[in-house]
C-alpha cells in the first residue's frame, strides 16, 4: 500500500506536462474547476423529449403556417363575408335599440332574431373555411386572432341577452295589465326578469366595449362595432342604470306585503288648471304583492269635505273659494308640486289620516287619453243611464251627467265614472296584440303631448320619470345657459269647462343682440269657440289667469291686451298658509303699471295677469320682457343659442316662432339670419338649438 502524501506536497495545480516559461502559481488560473458540478450528457429519455417538442414546434408551425394559408387563400372571400354580415349586425342593433327606445319590444326582437341568425350563419361559413380552427390553433400564439375569436362570442352572447331583454319586455306590454289585474306574482317575476337582463346588458357590453376598443383598427367591422356600441350604449348608459333603478324601486313597491295605495287623477282640460286639467275625480288603487286589490273611484269633494284644516287658497282662487283643498291644488305649473300638494291634501283628510293611509304617487291623465282608450276597446253600453260612450261624444255625455243628471240630484255627481271605469279595465285586459300595439302608439303619442304625467315618492321611480320627461316637470336651466326659455300657463277661475272650446296661438319673435341679450316679442291669442254650444257650460266666459314663464332674470318692458280683475290679497282669520304657496306668494308683486303679477317660480321669472275671453270672441295678450346681455356671452362664430318651450298639459295651443340672430350673423340651420317654425300641438317640450355664423 502507498504511503500517503503529505498534504504541504499537494499542489493546487494539476498539469500531466509543465510548460516551460508558464507560472502554474495559484494566483495564475482564470478559474477554478469544480468536478463535482461537472456537466454530465444528457439522459437517452430527455433527449427524446427534446426531439420530440422540437418536432412538435416544427409541425405546429407547419400547421400554423398551413392554415395561416388555408385561410390566406380564401381571405378575400372572408374579408367580405365579415364586412357584409358585420353590416347587418350593426344595423340590426341600432334599429333594436330604437326600437326599445321607442317601447317597441316586438320590433327589437325581429332585429336580434335577424343578428342571431346572422351569427349562425357566420359561424357556419368560418368552420366551412377552417377559420375557425385556425383563430383556435393561432389564438394561443397571435394575441389579435384570441381576441377577435372572443369579440366574435361576446357579440353574439350580447346579442341574445338582448333577445330575452326584448323577449320580456314584449310580455310585459302584452300581458303585465292583465298580470296587474289577476297574477300579481308572474308580474313580479317579469319585472324581476327584465332589471336582472338589464344589469347583464350592462355588465356585458361593458366588455364587448373594451375589446372593440382594442381591435378597432384591425378591420372595418370591429370599427363599425365599436363607433355603434360607443354611441348608442355608451350615451344610454346612464339611461340603462337609471331603468335598472327604477325597475329597482317597482320591484320594492310591487313585492310588499302590505297594500300599497296609488292615486290615477282624471283631469278635465276643458276646465284648464297650471298642472293640466281640473281634478274632479280620481281613484285610489289598492295594490298588493303585484296585484290590484281593490279599486275607489271618488269625486274630489269628498276628501275635501272631511278636512279639517283651514288653508288659505292661492291668491287668485280667492274670489271663487275661501279655503283651499285637493280640488283646486293642481295649482302648480310644475306637476310634481302640484301632486305632491294634492296628495298632502288627501292624506289631511280624515277619510284617509283615521286609518293612515299614505299614496306612493300618481298617475294623471286626461280626456286625449281617454278618448283613446275608448277608440281602442269600443263603444261602452250603459243602461241604467241609457248611454252608449263612445269617443266623439263621451265628453259631452259625461258633463251633461255631472253637472245635471239624476246622479247629482242624489248628491253623487261623479258615480257614473264608478259605473264606467270597472267596464274600462276589464275591456284594456282583454285586448288582443293588435289592438294592444295600437293603444301603445297612441299612449307615446300622449306621453309626448304631456296628456300623461307620472309623479312618485320613491326616488328611483321620480328620478327615471325626471330624466325621462315623464313627470311634468319645469325645466331647470343648466348653468351657463344662453338661450331663451318660454311656457304659457292658463287658469280657468269661474270660467265653466270652456277651455274645451277655445284655441291657443303663441307667436314668439326672439331677437338676440350682438351684445348676448334677448328681446322677446310674445303675442298668445287665444279664441272661444264655444258661442253655439247649447249647454250653458261651454258657452261660459272663459276667465283665465294666464302666466308666462320667461328665463330667471327676463324684465317685463311692455303688457297689452290684459283684463284687470280686483282680488283680496287679505286671507280670512285663523286661516293657515301652506308653506309651498307662501314661499311663491312672498317672490311675487303687483305692478299697478302693468296691471300684472311679476315674480318667480321653479327657477323662471313669471308675468301673471287675466285674458278673460267671452264665447265666439278672440283676444291678445301682447308681452314685451327683455333678458339683459352678460358679461360672460360674446357671440362669436360657432356659438349655441338654445330655445326651450315647455307645453301646458291639456291645452290646444299652436306655437309659432321666429329667432333673429345677432346682426352680421346667421343661423347655420336656416342658413339666414332668421330661423322660424310653425308647431301645431307641439309636443311637452321643445327644444331648437341653432349655430352662429358670420
Amino acid at each position: 500500500m502507498p504511503e500517503p502524501v503529505p498534504p504541504k506536497n499537494v499542489d493546487p495545480v494539476l498539469a500531466d506536462i509543465k510548460r516551460p516559461g508558464r507560472r502554474y502559481d495559484p494566483h495564475s488560473h482564470r478559474k477554478v474547476v469544480h468536478l463535482e458540478r461537472a456537466p454530465q450528457r444528457p439522459l437517452p429519455r430527455f433527449r427524446r423529449l427534446r426531439r420530440a417538442l422540437g418536432a412538435l414546434t416544427v409541425a405546429g408551425t407547419v400547421i400554423l403556417i398551413g392554415g395561416g394559408l388555408v385561410v390566406a387563400g380564401n381571405v378575400q372571400e372572408v374579408r367580405d363575408r365579415l364586412a357584409g354580415t358585420g353590416s347587418v349586425i350593426v344595423d340590426n342593433f341600432m334599429r333594436s335599440f330604437d326600437a326599445l327606445g321607442r317601447l317597441d319590444p316586438e320590433a327589437a326582437s325581429q332585429h336580434l332574431t335577424e343578428n342571431r341568425d346572422a351569427f349562425v350563419s357566420l359561424e357556419h361559413f368560418l368552420d366551412e373555411r377552417n377559420v375557425n380552427a385556425f383563430l383556435d390553433l393561432a389564438g394561443g400564439m397571435i394575441p389579435v386572432a384570441r381576441e377577435g375569436r372572443n369579440l366574435l362570442d361576446q357579440v353574439a352572447g350580447l346579442n341574445q341577452q338582448f333577445l330575452e331583454l326584448s323577449e320580456r319586455l314584449a310580455a310585459l306590454k302584452q300581458y303585465g295589465f292583465r298580470y296587474f289585474q289577476t297574477d300579481g306574482s308572474r308580474l313580479l317575476e317579469l319585472v324581476r326578469e327584465t332589471r336582472e337582463r338589464i344589469a347583464s346588458i350592462r355588465t356585458r357590453t361593458g366588455e364587448v366595449k373594451n375589446t372593440t376598443a382594442s381591435l378597432r383598427n384591425v378591420s372595418a367591422f370591429f370599427a363599425n362595432l365599436d363607433e355603434t356600441l360607443g354611441d348608442h350604449y355608451v350615451k344610454r348608459g346612464a339611461e340603462l342604470a337609471g331603468l335598472e333603478r327604477f325597475l329597482g324601486g317597482v320591484v320594492s313597491f310591487l313585492e310588499s306585503e302590505e297594500p300599497r295605495h296609488f292615486l290615477l287623477f282624471f283631469e278635465n282640460p276643458a276646465e284648464l288648471r297650471p298642472g293640466g286639467g281640473f281634478i274632479g275625480s280620481y281613484a285610489d288603487l289598492v295594490i298588493q304583492k303585484g296585484q290590484l286589490v281593490s279599486m275607489d273611484v271618488r269625486d274630489i269633494y269628498d276628501p275635501d269635505g272631511q278636512l279639517t284644516a283651514a288653508v288659505v287658497p292661492p291668491l287668485q282662487l280667492r274670489t271663487v273659494t275661501e279655503q283651499w283643498g285637493a280640488r283646486d291644488a293642481n295649482w302648480f305649473f310644475d306637476f310634481p308640486t302640484s301632486a305632491r300638494t294634492v296628495i298632502g291634501f288627501l292624506e289631511q283628510s280624515l277619510m284617509y289620516r283615521e286609518r293612515n293611509i299614505r299614496f306612493d304617487g300618481a298617475l294623471a291623465l286626461n280626456i286625449n287619453v281617454f278618448r283613446s282608450i275608448l277608440e281602442t276597446v269600443g263603444p261602452i253600453v250603459l243602461p241604467e243611464y241609457d248611454l252608449t260612450i263612445e269617443p266623439g261624444t263621451f265628453l259631452e255625455h259625461l258633463q251633461r251627467e255631472v253637472e245635471a243628471g239624476k246622479d247629482r240630484e242624489a248628491g253623487e255627481p261623479k258615480r257614473i265614472l264608478k259605473v264606467l271605469t270597472p267596464t274600462v279595465l276589464q275591456r284594456l285586459g282583454d285586448l288582443d296584440a293588435g289592438r294592444q300595439s295600437a293603444l301603445f302608439a297612441r299612449l307615446e303619442t300622449h306621453l309626448a303631448k304631456k296628456d300623461l304625467m307620472f309623479f312618485a315618492r320613491d326616488p328611483a321611480l321620480a328620478d327615471f320619470f325626471n330624466a325621462s320627461n315623464l313627470d311634468g316637470a319645469v325645466y331647470e336651466l343648466p348653468n351657463g345657459f344662453w338661450g331663451s326659455y318660454l311656457a304659457v300657463v292658463n287658469a280657468n277661475v269661474a270660467g265653466g269647462k270652456s277651455d274645451a272650446f277655445v284655441e291657443e296661438l303663441i307667436d314668439a319673435r326672439i331677437d338676440v343682440d350682438t351684445a348676448g341679450g334677448v328681446l322677446t316679442d310674445l303675442s298668445v291669442t287665444r279664441t272661444h269657440r264655444g258661442n253655439k254650444e247649447k249647454d250653458p257650460w261651454w258657452r261660459a266666459t272663459n276667465q283665465n289667469y294666464i302666466q308666462v314663464f320667461a328665463n330667471p332674470n327676463a324684465t317685463l318692458v311692455a303688457l297689452s291686451g290684459n283684463d284687470v280683475k280686483t282680488l283680496s290679497p287679505v286671507a280670512a282669520p285663523g286661516f293657515v298658509v301652506h308653506p309651498t304657496l307662501e314661499s311663491l306668494e312672498a317672490n311675487t308683486l303687483f305692478s299697478s303699471a302693468y296691471k300684472a303679477w311679476i315674480g318667480s317660480a321653479f327657477g323662471k321669472t313669471v308675468f301673471g295677469t287675466w285674458l278673460n275671453i267671452p264665447a265666439g270672441k278672440q283676444k291678445t295678450l301682447e308681452v314685451r320682457y327683455q333678458v339683459p346681455e352678460r358679461p360672460d356671452v360674446a357671440p362669436e362664430q360657432g356659438m349655441r343659442f338654445s330655445f326651450i318651450f315647455d307645453r301646458q298639459s291639456g291645452v290646444s295651443t299652436t306655437l309659432k316662432l321666429a329667432i333673429l340672430a345677432p346682426v352680421g350673423y346667421l343661423w347655420s340651420e336656416s342658413r339666414g339670419p332668421t330661423y322660424t317654425a310653425l308647431l301645431p300641438d307641439p309636443d311637452r317640450r321643445v327644444r331648437v338649438d341653432l349655430t352662429l355664423v358670420r
